[in-house]
């Protein structure tokens, strides 16, 4: 099962996780954070994703926004982190940082 994406492409893998070249679109995951309003079609598209990928969907998040692979066991409260770390860091700099940011300085930090 193939979807294209608005920058991007994603293929269903088999194998439990994505390729490479398979990676949700930063735009899309981004949406999803709630860098902007996701149109119906991408709503529909998220759904079918968290159903269709299972433990893995957390894990897809992540690893279109740094590259790196994180197991099932994790992902979902390391997304949870750097969604909350999203609003705070936006919050004290009265704008909308973005996912990118907030994975830029979440992932890596050591507390």
């Amino acid at each position: 099962m193939q979807n294209n994406l608005t920058q991007g492409k994603l293929n269903i893998s088999l194998l439990g996780s994505l390729h490479e070249d398979e990676v949700l679109a930063l735009d899309l995951v981004s949406a999803f954070a709630g860098d902007r309003l996701l149109t119906e079609s991408e709503t529909v598209l998220l759904d079918d994703l968290k159903k269709s990928r299972g433990v893995w969907f957390f894990s897809d998040l992540l690893y279109a926004i740094t590259h790196q692979s994180f197991p099932p066991s994790t992902d979902e409260g390391l997304w949870d982190e750097v969604l909350r770390h999203k609003f705070e860091l936006s919050d004290a700099l009265g704008r909308n940082v973005g996912i990118a940011v907030s994975r830029r300085r979440r992932c890596w930090r050591k507390d």
